[in-house]
């Protein structure tokens, strides 16, 4: 999978991208996409850096966010910090984004996007709505470990319930590409990009081909 592939960026690149632009009230981030790994046909000199990473406090965080960084938002900032937390928490998949912002001193452009640790092991655990799991079903660089005890068991069985769902879906006998495939298609069945007329089948290969 994507996971074998030439990183575009080194990891310490991504974490000084954290620890410069943002608040530092998060526990865990990855980074992810074709930004990051390279895929069959696509220009990674072009392609955004994305990002997620968790938060304790939402709203705190998208205060403090705010004030140093309001050009990353949108109008909806001038509605408050508040507001802004209660979209991440209530609408979607529990992750407030902000993408196509310039990182001058990286020399890249990221979309990056927060969700609330609880939010994030809920989804982990359960399969809401499966973007956030079918996201950590394929390979991301991570960027901050996490030392939060449930938040790696919730990781593990993310990946653990995707194994087991993946042989249910296959023969018998099986190879490991149609098994690689097997799992990134589960894993968009939670991504809403597949919804409105993406080819699925053709993103599936470009994360599993070499």
């Amino acid at each position: 999978m994507a996971g074998t592939k030439a990183v575009v960026a080194c990891p310490s690149l991504y974490s000084k991208i954290l620890e410069s632009t943002f608040p530092q009230h998060f526990s865990f981030g990855f980074a992810y996409g074709s930004g990051v790994y390279r895929q069959s046909g696509s220009d990674i000199t072009t392609n955004m850096v994305d990002m997620i990473s968790t938060v304790e406090d939402a709203p705190a965080w998208h205060k403090e966010n705010i004030s140093r960084n309001p050009n990353h938002y949108s109008a909806l900032r001038l509605l408050g910090y508040n507001t802004v937390a209660r979209i991440q928490e209530n609408w979607g998949a529990a992750v407030y984004f902000n993408d196509l912002v310039p990182i001058k001193h990286a020399g890249v452009t990221i979309k990056y996007g927060f969700v609330s640790r609880s939010a994030l092991v809920t989804h982990l655990l359960d399969w809401y709505k499966l973007y956030l799991a079918g996201r950590l079903h394929k390979p991301v660089e991570v960027i901050r470990k996490t030392s939060d005890s449930q938040l790696r068991s919730a990781l593990q069985f993310n990946l653990h319930s995707a194994v087991q769902t993946a042989l249910l879906m296959l023969p018998e006998h099986l190879s490991e590409r149609e098994f690689c495939i097997t799992i990134s298609s589960l894993s968009y069945a939670g991504d809403f990009h597949m919804v409105f007329g993406e080819d699925k089948k053709k993103k599936v290969h470009k994360i599993v081909e070499p």
